[in-house]
């Protein structure tokens, strides 16, 4: 096992930015089959009169708030 404070000493706890970010994302909707972005948008383009309720959950900083 190596040495903890070493370790700590290289671990970033600050949010990742610009190309740092990009390097790290990996794009799952294939494997999972559908794009939920893309199938929420189809559904509140469906029914814009209607009534949907939607709740976006997650850690802080993942983007609930983003506008795209």
């Amino acid at each position: 096992m190596g040495n903890l404070s070493a370790i700590y000493k290289r671990l970033s706890t600050g949010a990742l930015k610009g190309d740092e970010l990009d390097s790290y994302y990996v794009d799952a909707f294939e494997g999972r089959g559908d794009n939920p972005v893309m199938s929420l948008k189809r559904r509140l383009l469906d029914n814009p009169g209607g009534k949907l309720k939607i709740l976006f959950s997650g850690y802080r900083g993942c983007g609930k708030s983003r506008v795209v």
